[in-house]
């Protein structure tokens, strides 16, 4: 694997990550908070991080 290719794989699991919050299911909250506290890519953390916020506002109704 090249490192562009790592970069390129890191930047669509954060794209990927980040949008999860548009299905509004607490059921994904143990799974992204589980990637904020283990993923060692700094792009991935902070999209998991985003998501589960979202979903938490989604939740909460504001």
């Amino acid at each position: 694997m090249k490192v562009s290719d790592e970069a390129a794989d890191n930047s669509v699991r954060a794209e990927a990550t980040g949008t999860l919050w548009r299905f509004g299911d607490a059921r994904l909250l143990p799974d992204l908070e589980r990637i904020t506290d283990q993923n060692v890519d700094g792009s991935v953390r902070p999209a998991a991080r985003r998501a589960a916020e979202q979903i938490r506002q989604r939740l909460s109704g504001k």
